[in-house]
């Protein structure tokens, strides 16, 4: 035996947020990861991205456009921060889930083996094509060893995910609902910017429950909250 301990249970756990949080600024200046916050806030739409999902064992890659957020506290996303940059907006979790975010779905690998069973439930004619294909794009490795030197896996950023491929976009449901289905029973308007490929979802700006952004960039943020009559908190990390 190793120890004996005896455990006090928390009375109200801290892992578990009611906000989604959607940090900004990878690889880009502060500056430019500023302006990314600005121009969410002062929209009121959100950019869907093309990311590739692989799996170390597979060679299939899947490309779909996504909303990222993470439920991770924000006193504990310090690998956030170092990945993703010290600027975020975080909205509030049920209201979320109405504009179609979901959390995604980490598979240890080998993925081949999960692909086959979804293969299966694939109906002939591709009846429920794009349920298949919503699932696909909800899929991530547990673990890619990608950023193996910092200890860091996948599955530690507690995603969530809005997909532009979502569980109602398949044909004989477009045809019943005549085409008024809004992308699909969803929350928000997805907009697409006439001659590109660029998608946006539109959002409530009441949803807002945290502008997140450096200790120095203080008096831009409180600025961007009033100018938008917001009512939300305003946190400010330590550099």
């Amino acid at each position: 035996m190793r120890i004996e301990k005896i455990l006090k249970l928390a009375k109200k756990p801290n892992h578990i947020n009611t906000f989604l949080t959607h940090w900004t600024g990878r690889n880009k200046s502060r500056i430019e990861a500023f302006d990314i916050v600005s121009k969410i806030v002062n929209s009121g739409e959100l950019k869907f991205s093309c990311n590739k999902i692989s799996f170390p064992s597979s060679e299939l890659t899947i490309s779909t456009q996504m909303i990222c957020f993470t439920d991770t506290p924000i006193k504990q996303s310090t690998d956030h921060c170092r990945r993703y940059n010290y600027f975020g907006i975080s909205f509030n979790k049920e209201a979320m889930i109405e504009y179609g975010a979901n959390p995604v779905l980490y598979l240890v690998d080998n993925r081949q083996p999960n692909q086959d069973a979804i293969n299966e439930i694939r109906p002939q004619g591709n009846e429920h094509l794009g349920l298949v294909k919503w699932i696909d794009s909800m899929l991530q490795p547990y673990d890619s060893k990608e950023f193996s030197e910092s200890n860091w896996a996948e599955f530690y950023e507690r995603e969530w995910r809005i997909n532009r491929i979502l569980p109602f976009d398949w044909i004989p449901t477009a045809e019943y609902l005549n085409g008024s289905h809004n992308e699909f029973a969803f929350e928000g308007k997805i907009q697409k910017v006439n001659g590109t490929e660029e998608f946006y979802l539109s959002f409530n700006k009441a949803i807002i429950e945290n502008i997140i952004t450096p200790l120095s960039y203080k008096a831009r943020a409180r600025k961007l909250i009033k100018d938008n009559n917001l009512d939300c908190e305003l946190i400010l990390i330590e550099e």
